[in-house]
């Protein structure tokens, strides 16, 4: 059985490793994102009569041939594909990392590759909770892990309570934030909430790190309007769907940002009407839903962050975000395949860069 890949697989590489400023990498991440699909990808790929033809077609792209290759013709079915969607995700991620060696954009790296190890433990943590079995392959899970984590998944998977699966991340960073928010009777939704919680307070930490001014205000423009965003839509979502008082909402924000400081902030949570942030006041309008407005929002500052970073770590969180974007649409658009939609109704499922996002006053996306 393949081993879980670990730290030391990040970092290694043929050949002499290289900086964030040289050209080798800026050349990585600029080829990267030109095997991005374009709309018209899209389309072509809606209009075939199978899951099967969508794998083969995506067979033959240089974005997913590698990760799609090892499939034969019978595995190309929605779960096989969206697996292999996933592991391109982080693939991509192990590609860029070999070829940093600074010390501060590799400790952002590994920060950031916590969102795909919190994944796996939010997916094994609900089942838990709700008594379903944890079936996953480990092998398959290995390739979303890196060692801080890799070596608990046969104790994760086999735990079959929430006392045991919380014992078996011990000596992993997310055992004190879940242990400290796990109790008799805690919820799922409480649980997730710290966790995601613990993830966006390091990121942000490890973005306020860096020695270079613009460096630094590029990683604080993504990092922080992301922050923003998802704080707003917990608001809202805590106000609509779980009627919430205040300080039950404040519980589940993020206490950091970029636009949205704690007196606007504060605005927002108390008002009894659903108030907009200024700063984002054209994001959630209308019909458009949280996650459509969320993603034109990001999508419009990882393309601020393509215009002025040439040199910016900011790029590589950018990047994956593109990447993470994608994986998701095609996600999406094998289940339409699979449902037979025709590809105008498709197309409306998808979130492309550069559907319906604003921008606000100070140019940052929204």
């Amino acid at each position: 059985m393949r081993r879980p890949l670990g730290r030391r697989d990040l970092r290694l590489g043929t050949g002499e490793l290289i900086t964030l400023r040289d050209e080798a990498l800026r050349s990585k991440l600029t080829a990267l994102r030109g095997k991005l699909l374009k709309r018209g990808d899209y389309a072509g790929l809606s209009r075939l009569g199978s899951v099967e033809a969508v794998g083969e077609a995506l067979r033959n792209h240089p974005g997913y041939s590698a990760v799609i290759a090892s499939l034969t013709a019978e595995q190309l079915r929605r779960v096989p594909l969206e697996r292999r969607l996933i592991f391109s995700v982080t693939d991509d991620y192990r590609g860029v990392y070999r070829f940093v060696t600074d010390h501060q954009t590799r400790r952002l790296m590994d920060v950031f590759f916590m969102k795909y190890e919190l994944r796996i433990v939010r997916t094994l943590l609900g089942n838990v909770f709700d008594g379903r079995p944890n079936d996953f392959d480990p092998e398959e899970l290995g390739r979303e892990t890196s060692a801080r984590l890799g070596g608990r998944l046969p104790d994760l998977l086999a735990a079959k309570t929430l006392p045991g699966f919380v014992a078996a991340l011990e000596g992993t960073a997310y055992y004190r934030p879940l242990a400290q928010a796990y109790r008799e009777g805690a919820s799922l939704f409480t649980l997730e909430t710290q966790l995601e919680l613990f993830y966006y307070l390091k990121l942000w930490n490890a973005a306020n790190t860096r020695r270079e001014k613009k460096d630094s205000e590029l990683l604080k423009l993504f990092v922080g309007t992301e922050i923003d965003l998802k704080n707003i839509m917990r608001v809202y979502r805590s106000k609509r769907y779980y009627g919430m008082d205040a300080p039950r909402v404040y519980a589940c924000l993020v206490p950091a940002g970029y636009n949205v400081h704690t007196s606007e902030l504060k605005r927002v949570v108390e008002s009894k009407e659903e108030l907009p942030a200024r700063k984002y006041k054209n994001v959630f309008t209308g019909d458009a839903g949280l996650e459509r407005g969320y993603h034109a929002a990001m999508s419009e500052t990882a393309a601020r962050v393509y215009s002025g970073g040439a040199d910016s770590s900011a790029l590589i969180l950018a990047y994956l975000y593109y990447k993470e974007r994608e994986a998701d649409n095609l996600i999406s658009l094998i289940e339409c395949v699979r449902y037979g939609l025709p590809t105008d109704m498709t197309m409306s499922y998808l979130r492309l860069p550069g559907d319906g996002a604003a921008r606000n006053t100070n140019g940052a996306a929204n």
